[in-house]
């Protein structure tokens, strides 16, 4: 975190940094994201399935209806879960 920090304050081309903690705050970000126009992030698949399988199931029943048009682009992990998610 302190290195992310520092990258912050290098200038006004530098991306904002926020730090979000608890369950409660990941969703808070998770369901912002759903609604920005594109959105790029790092996940571990696998935990966002274990903490948060509601609004999996919700996000692949959107998805698959195309009601949610945005461009969304994941890092993910490579592992059975991170699998599964590139093949949906």
């Amino acid at each position: 975190m302190p290195l992310l920090n520092a990258m912050q304050n290098m200038g006004a081309d530098m991306p904002m940094l926020e730090l979000f903690d608890k369950k409660e705050g990941v969703l808070t970000v998770y369901r912002a994201m759903e609604f920005a126009k594109r959105s790029c992030y790092l996940t571990n698949w696998n935990e966002v399935k274990t903490f948060f399988p509601e609004e999996v199931r919700r996000w692949s029943k959107n998805a698959a209806n195309i009601k949610n048009p945005n461009s969304v682009r994941n890092l993910i992990v490579d592992n059975d879960a991170g699998r599964e998610m590139m093949r949906r």
